[in-house]
């Protein structure tokens, strides 16, 4: 049974992708999309993305442009980037920058403490705005 759905946007995805298993294995069921703009696509085309995972270089445009516009698309949707070194400080599009020198389980511990933050702020609304669906 899948905890949520993954947006992962990297243009190196490939079926034994380290990131990719360990998400999996999470239990998230997760959707790939290999280019930045099929990412941006596949944001508007899924509807139940718990949050976005991607890398810090993605072909053409860095992973922080790609974070700002699927920021201006769902807003509502944590972005967690994947970069080799920690960013300091970190562009108010994305929610969590993990170091990829760091264990796998810290990519979807990371994730499940944004789903949490963003599961308790969503119940903490009072105007009716819709929340991402875990």
């Amino acid at each position: 049974m899948s905890i949520g759905t993954i947006l992962y946007v990297s243009d190196k995805t490939i079926g034994n992708d380290p990131i990719l298993g360990a998400l999996r294995s999470s239990g998230y069921k997760v959707v790939c999309a290999d280019s930045s703009s099929q990412g941006i696509a596949l944001l508007f085309l899924v509807r139940s993305v718990a949050a976005v995972v991607l890398h810090d270089q993605l072909g053409e445009r860095s992973g922080a442009d790609v974070a700002q516009t699927l920021r201006t698309i769902r807003p509502d949707v944590p972005v967690v980037l994947l970069c080799p070194n920690r960013i300091d400080p970190l562009p108010s599009s994305m929610d969590v920058c993990v170091s990829l020198s760091q264990p796998l389980e810290m990519v979807t511990l990371a994730i499940q403490r944004l789903l949490t933050r963003a599961t308790a702020a969503c119940v903490e609304r009072k105007d009716g705005s819709s929340c991402a669906a875990a």
